[in-house]
């Protein structure tokens, strides 16, 4: 028997992002911390990234 599984992919991406973001903060070595938020901005939108950053300039740095 097989089962189907509805998946929010919004609430997956935000709840990943959250995740990895508390990871990036509590991180002791920086490049575990680096590579944490890199990967928690990979799940954001462009408009979270902007808030989480502070502006929009610093998250198109991100985009690009």
């Amino acid at each position: 028997m097989s089962r189907t599984v509805e998946v929010d992919e919004d609430g997956f991406s935000r709840l990943v992002a959250e995740d990895l973001l508390w990871s990036a903060e509590n991180a002791e070595e920086a490049d575990i911390q680096k590579a944490c938020l890199k990967a928690a901005l990979y799940y954001m939108t462009f408009e979270q990234v902007a808030q989480y950053l502070g502006s929009a300039e610093e998250a198109e740095e991100y985009f690009r």
